[in-house]
């Protein structure tokens, strides 16, 4: 059985996560995962939210690693 791939979806103004925190979040995880494919990070406009466009995206995601 092959090893989980994870996405990460961040909002740029996310009222309750820092951008800084996100982004180094996002950098950290492309280290750790940057040999094996993984990890995917994906930055949208926007507060708070996870809109149609993120489900989306989750769902293509879901589609392509399952």
């Amino acid at each position: 059985m092959g090893r989980a791939r994870f996405l990460v979806q961040y909002r740029i103004d996310d009222e309750l996560f820092p951008r800084t925190g996100m982004e180094q979040a996002h950098d950290h995880l492309n280290r750790l995962h940057a040999d094996n494919g993984r990890y995917r990070g994906s930055f949208k406009p926007g507060g708070h939210a996870f809109d149609t466009a993120m489900q989306d995206e989750a769902w293509t995601f879901l589609s392509e690693v399952l």
